[in-house]
């Protein structure tokens, strides 16, 4: 089974990566008579990689062809369907999964965001609504999650917004009964009716009960994620298995108690059904999903008196979610829960340890499956999260104890008298609250004791290997565990490291913030940050997308900072990269009274490691509109030029043609993102450039870059790019070849083939 199970992950994954070169309908042909010979001739394995690549590869299929397409830009749609989970609301806007009805083509599934505060929306409730779409999209960024990927796990055709002045509309007889929802809904609003008056608390109970993790804020999630804590607040195996186990234990003590025969049934079927319906509570996710069910197996196992090997039965598991939804291999949930599992059931005791005491085998037993979780799931938190925190096992050998003994029990027992009693179930949400603050201020005196925070490895190269090299050696088999294995190891680490590529003397990252600019410059040793991206209201594009870029490639400080103009689009995210970074110089062209910012003028100019830098405009504001007395950056490394102008229009472009006479550059970032007002004749000849880019917002109201400019880059041979479809763009120097386009993000093969652009454009051959 377990091979069978390897064989359907590799088969699934491989389905979900690499595009056939057939359509579906080929496919779907072939699959059958492949299907039949693997069967026959190949075996069970054979089988299971083959049906489980097949599989996958149409659920890709189906999930593209109900894609909008360009059709629907700017119109109003009516759509009927039904709010498919709890609303996401926040102090600007609210947001919710819509599922429609009645629609066996095109979009299933909406992700729609609602601008009028005094809407309140419902889980389960249906409307008709008049909405403007566009197909699933989100910024693309190393270091930043995947908005997209996201929307495609869960299953979302098309993003829009909800039109002002057309409320929704209720339709009660779309209704479906759906008694896991309407049961995490009335818990929901029975929690939120009791506690009032500690926001905090309430928003972990709504987490820790139903799965509800909306209301759980930021600094939150950062103080679980400082204290290696995160998985405890993720409704995850352990909680599910605690509540089996719980049951288990009570219902086999009050039999005992009453005199009964000791059957298992009693108990087994109590623990599978609180297992079950803790799942259901929670929302049925991958991690739930998949403890629900080894539950039940092993449960109705052990019913029968078997002895099964946990690692079949989580193989088993494994399969089922594979093949209920292939989709599921693109959470981190799923990764790490069942590795976590992996790693217990796989764990062997001391023989010294059957002389103790049951206590000290307890402690013991805890202590080592602590520690090897923590050695076994410290590559994985690294690659999906850039994490390490050091004092992670000695927070949670305590933290676990604490929270699935007193915190959660506490939480489910208040949730469940809710339902019965109610006085009773608000008293006891009364004493979870209280156990909940106390535990948070244990986690927060922890975060301030930690020596490091847990990004201190982040984009360090040295990291990944060593790291990788230390977890295999640990969790060897005995027989190859041996200095000589580990020093093996640890040169064939080395030896990754050595094949790494030298650093390039200049890197340009073109960063996708949407409608605005964000460029990192970059030598060996010094970064510059052009500008900082929009603000919007609630957050900025600096905390989004410039900060986790910056950790993802290792850089601990900027330099200096160049703000091209004090457009929000360029200037929006300033603050939060102040603030969340060490900072050398920030220039603009026209400085806040009383900051400590320089003002940038033409003739401005300096050298870091053999790569210059000049400000080429403006000489003064006067006379100039902001737009047009935008900083205009040249950056030159040998033959190569960079040319970052702002959002320069034709008054400005005029001006730099008649005084300079090298504006040829390799790489441009288009003025202006591409309005018609920029990107004269006369300034695109002189510019003639190797790579255009336009930094715009996927489907911009402005319809940037207009046609006109995109021809005019174009027709001097420039290859035009546009990060609302490429995500961010990575330039380096290179000896044989210049600066050259290396990475576009969105076209990452880390990416699911149904979301990768897969263009035949010589340009994006990187």
């Amino acid at each position: 089974m377990e091979l069978v199970a390897l064989a359907s992950l590799f088969g699934t994954v491989a389905g979900l990566w690499i595009k056939p070169p057939v359509g579906e309908l080929v496919l779907l042909g072939a699959a059958v008579p492949a299907l039949i010979l693997a069967a026959r001739f190949g075996g069970r394995v054979l089988f299971a990689l083959l049906g489980a690549y097949c599989w996958a590869t149409l659920h890709g299929f189906a999930y593209q062809s109900r894609l909008p397409g360009i059709e629907i830009r700017d119109q109003d749609i009516g759509v009927s369907g039904c709010v498919a989970d709890f609303p996401r609301v926040s102090e600007q806007s609210t947001s919710f999964l819509f599922e429609l009805a009645g629609s066996p083509t095109g979009p299933a599934r909406l992700y729609l965001r609602s601008f009028d505060q005094t809407l309140q929306l419902q889980a389960g409730d249906c409307y008709d609504l008049v909405v403007r779409l566009k197909p699933p999209h989100g910024l693309s960024n190393p270091g930043q999650s995947d908005r997209q990927l996201w929307l495609m796990m869960q299953r979302v055709h098309a993003t829009g917004y909800l039109r002002p002045g057309s409320p929704p509309q209720a339709r009660p007889d779309l209704m479906q009964y759906k008694p896991g929802l309407r049961l995490r809904r009335y818990v929901l609003r029975r929690i939120r009716a009791a506690v009032t008056t500690r926001a905090a608390e309430a928003a972990l109970l709504e987490g820790l009960t139903v799965g509800v993790r909306s209301a759980i804020s930021p600094q939150q999630w950062q103080l679980f994620r400082a204290t290696g804590t995160i998985h405890l607040m993720a409704i995850s195996g352990l909680h599910v298995g605690l509540v089996a186990a719980g049951l288990w234990w009570m219902v086999r003590t009050g039999c005992r108690l009453n005199g009964r025969p000791a059957s298992r049934w009693p108990a087994t079927l109590a623990a599978g059904g609180g297992a079950l319906g803790y799942a259901v509570l929670a929302g049925w996710s991958a991690p739930t999903s998949r403890a629900a069910l080894m539950c039940l197996l092993l449960l109705g196992i052990s019913g029968l008196r078997r002895a099964p090997r946990p690692i079949t039965v989580l193989s088993a598991v494994a399969v089922v979610a594979l093949v209920a939804d292939p989709f599921v291999v693109f959470s981190s949930g799923f990764w790490m829960s069942y590795l976590a599992v992996l790693l217990l059931v796989t764990l062997r005791y001391h023989q010294a340890m059957q002389g103790l005491v049951a206590p000290a085998q307890m402690l013991i037993a805890a202590a080592r499956a602590q520690v090897r979780l923590s050695v076994g799931l410290a590559l994985p938190n690294m690659l999906l999260f850039d994490a390490m925190v050091i004092l992670g096992p000695v927070v949670n050998l305590l933290a676990i104890p604490v929270f699935s003994l007193l915190v959660l029990p506490l939480c489910l027992l208040a949730a469940g008298c809710l339902l019965i009693v109610p006085v009773l179930g608000e008293w006891l949400l009364a004493a979870a609250t209280a156990v909940l603050a106390a535990f948070v201020s244990a986690l927060e005196y922890a975060e301030r004791a930690a020596p490091l925070p847990p990004d201190w490895l982040a984009g360090n190269k040295f990291a990944l290997p060593v790291v990788g090299a230390i977890t295999a050696v640990l969790l060897l088999p005995a027989p190859l565990r041996s200095i000589r294995s580990a020093l093996a190891l640890l040169v064939l680490a080395g030896g990754g490291i050595a094949m790494t590529d030298p650093p390039s003397p200049l890197r340009i990252d073109v960063l996708d913030v949407g409608q605005g600019t964000a460029v990192v410059v970059r030598t060996p040793a010094k970064a510059l940050l052009v500008d900082t991206g929009p603000r919007w209201p609630g957050g900025d594009a600096g905390i989004t997308t410039v900060l986790p870029f910056l950790r993802a490639i290792g850089v601990k400080q900027l330099d200096a900072v160049l703000v091209s103009h004090a457009d929000a689009d360029h200037i929006g995210g300033l603050n939060s990269v102040i603030s969340g970074i060490r900072v050398g110089s920030v220039f603009m062209p026209s400085p806040p009274s009383g900051s400590a910012h320089f003002r940038c003028d033409r003739g401005m100019s300096w050298r870091w490691e053999q790569v210059d830098f000049q400000i080429v405009h403006p000489a003064g504001l006067a006379g100039w509109s902001e737009n047009e007395a935008s900083c205009i950056l040249l950056v030159r490394y040998r033959e190569a030029q960079v040319m970052l102008p702002g959002d320069i229009e034709s008054a400005a472009e005029s001006v730099m043609v008649a005084r300079l006479d090298s504006l040829q550059s390799d790489l441009v970032i288009v003025p202006h993102h591409g309005s018609k007002t920029s990107s004269t004749d006369a300034f695109v000849r002189a510019v003639r450039p190797r790579y255009a880019v336009a930094t715009t917002a996927f489907w911009n109201r402005w319809q940037f870059p207009a046609a006109p400019v995109t021809e005019r880059w174009q027709s001097v041979g420039a290859c035009m790019l546009d990060t609302a479809h490429t995500g961010a763009l990575a330039f380096a120097w290179l000896p044989d070849t210049g600066l050259t386009l290396q990475a576009a993000h969105k076209r990452h093969w880390l990416r699911p083939w149904a979301i990768r652009p897969l263009s035949d454009d010589d340009c994006l051959g990187a």
